[in-house]
């Protein structure tokens, strides 16, 4: 027997549905070194359809646990950074909230119709929040800004990403250069 605090594991459970493609964050806790753990918890929202990126930081004050994510909106404009908090060391989560929420980009979307010759601006859509354009045609790279997160020894949460939209001589965000964005929390909600 050693002494020791209990391990978290959060993680994406990538499943299909009668919609489509579908993601839960899901979280996990072992009391015992690992020997034994949790049932799966789901702290994702039943109705965002893609979360991924989880990351988890723990509150060396209090112990609580924040986990935090991205979330994607294929459909929508609500792609965000998501947190959700456990007060009790990860027995139970309080529901997630929205720590960012990302504007969207409707020219990187219609970009990415041009260059893939695409018919439509929506089939684009449907990989714009995972696919970033690039100058020559037909090809792409990931940019999904999935967070970082930590505490500090005041209990202060600080959660970071990247985001494009910053322009320095054009307003227009889908023209904006990429910054690393941090946001902080004394009670994480």
């Amino acid at each position: 027997t050693l002494p020791a605090g209990p391990i978290y594991v959060a993680y994406s459970s990538i499943t299909e549905d009668s919609i489509g493609q579908k993601s839960d964050i899901y979280f996990s806790r072992s009391i015992d070194c690992g020997v034994t753990w949790s049932t799966p918890e789901r702290i994702s929202r039943p109705a965002d359809r893609i979360n991924q990126g989880a990351t988890i930081a723990i509150n060396p004050q209090t112990g609580a646990v924040a986990v935090v994510w991205r979330k994607f909106d294929l459909e929508g404009d609500q792609d965000s950074i998501m947190v959700a908090v456990s007060r009790d060391l990860g027995a139970k989560f309080g529901l997630a909230r929205v720590a960012q929420r990302f504007p969207r980009l409707q020219r990187i979307v219609e970009r990415i119709a041009e260059h893939r010759r695409l018919r439509t601006a929506k089939q684009a859509a449907e990989i714009a929040s995972f696919d970033q354009g690039t100058s020559a045609a037909a090809l792409a790279f990931r940019t999904n800004a999935y967070p970082s997160a930590v505490y500090d020894a005041q209990g202060r949460l600080y959660v970071a990403w990247t985001q494009r939209g910053f322009a320095t001589s054009n307003p227009d965000p889908a023209d904006g250069h990429a910054r690393i964005l941090i946001t902080t929390s004394t009670d994480a909600a």
